[in-house]
């Protein structure tokens, strides 16, 4: 055998090997490609309204409560929603006609200082829409300004980004190195953005991919609670006015849960998104759920769900057993029958987050054995007691719970 030979079948053997390294990683990518197509575990949940309560206050083994110090800057009229920093809570104050602060306070509720920009000036914003902490800064989005402005965890201004194309939306999340945004209705923005409710963003603020488009579109406006949520690695995104929770993985949206409430479900009506007034008039006449709001962990599903009852708006809650998919019903009414003003916010950790109207708490904590609480930090009751700012509550169930 000649060197010329040897030669050569030394360069076939090299590129065989090549081509089978080759065919190796092509088969790696396509796994892994596939994988990360493959549909979630869908979850349907038929909802009873009518199902015998449990006690709410039987079910839960612990809470720990945090106050939140009240100063002239630090008066929070609710809590809708908070984040953590690593100072440590951030509870934005947002509401409509009034002006949009956002509190900082540490671990145990002291109050640390406030982001107050608000005004039309170059380092100010219009509103707060929706905020979070997210790679060393606090992120705050502002749908009025179409803007999203970051400040340093003590609240220091760092710079403001603009918005690349005309959205208007309530809900924003970082997400992939860019952010997932929810785009309402609105007839004055562009063609594309007017016909998908989701976004996928770059980092400068830049649209890469319109996503859920709108078959048809609900002339109602009503968008309660948050659209984003999310459990370990999974993002959930939640459509207004919609029975079912989608999970988001890449740049695909598959559905994961659906709160089936039968006959009680008012967009179910024919010609309930036929106009504005024949909405409203079902959502106020016929008593049947108008929107489900969902907090998911890996065991339960907690849910509020809306409903009017004598054109009195109703704030009924209940939870899903995951693995027996089996729902229950809280009993969450006080002495005169009317229900505690608890919002559910957030899973966190094994805990469920809360708050609770300051006008509840001492009727809430008298349900509660003494053992069952504690105040984070060690406050008095009485501090919390004499305030007029709602309580976080830290809630912890029964492993006994159903």
């Amino acid at each position: 055998m000649t060197l010329n030979t040897l030669k050569t079948l030394s360069y076939l053997k090299s590129n065989l090997n090549n081509m089978r390294l080759a065919h190796t990683l092509l088969f790696l990518l396509l796994s892994v490609s596939l994988k990360g197509q493959t549909p979630p575990k869908f979850e349907h949940f038929k909802i009873d309204v009518d199902a015998p309560r449990i006690s709410f206050f039987d079910a839960i083994e612990h809470v720990e409560i945090i106050r939140f110090e009240e100063t002239d800057h630090s008066l929070l009229p609710k809590i809708e929603w908070y984040f953590e920093t690593p100072l440590g809570i951030a509870v934005p104050i947002a509401e409509i006609n009034k002006p949009n602060s956002l509190p900082l306070f540490d671990p145990k509720g002291n109050y640390l200082g406030v982001i107050e920009k608000e005004g039309p000036g170059p380092e100010e914003y219009k509103n707060i829409t929706d905020a979070w902490f997210h790679e060393g800064v606090i992120e705050l989005y502002s749908s009025f300004s179409r803007n999203l402005q970051r400040y340093t965890p003590q609240g220091q201004y760092i710079e403001t980004k603009r918005f690349k194309e005309k959205v208007f939306g309530k809900s924003m999340t970082p997400y992939q190195n860019g952010y997932l945004f929810h785009q309402r209705n609105s007839a004055q923005l562009g063609k594309e953005s007017f016909y998908h409710e989701l976004a996928f963003m770059d980092k400068n603020l830049g649209v890469k991919k319109w996503a859920a488009p709108r078959s048809k579109i609900n002339p109602n406006p009503f968008n309660l609670g948050w659209n984003f949520s999310s459990l370990g690695e999974e993002i959930f995104y939640r459509k207004p006015l919609r029975d079912t929770v989608y999970q988001i993985i890449g740049q695909k949206l598959y559905p994961r849960f659906k709160f089936d409430f039968g006959d009680k479900w008012v967009w179910n009506e024919p010609n309930s998104t036929e106009n504005l007034n024949k909405g409203i008039k079902l959502m106020l006449d016929t008593e049947k759920v108008i929107e489900v709001l969902s907090t998911i962990s890996e065991q339960y599903i907690f849910l509020t769900y809306i409903h009017y009852e004598d054109r009195i708006g109703k704030f009924s809650k209940g939870y899903i057993n995951r693995k027996s998919s089996e729902f229950f019903r809280f009993d969450l009414r006080k002495k005169d029958k009317s229900n505690f003003e608890l919002e559910f916010l957030k899973r966190d950790g094994e805990r469920l987050a809360a708050s609770l109207a300051a006008y509840d708490f001492e009727e809430f904590i008298e349900n509660l054995d003494e053992d069952q609480w504690t105040v984070r930090g060690g406050f008095k009751l009485r501090e919390i007691l004499y305030s007029e700012n709602p309580v976080l509550l830290k809630i912890k169930f029964k492993e006994s719970l159903r």
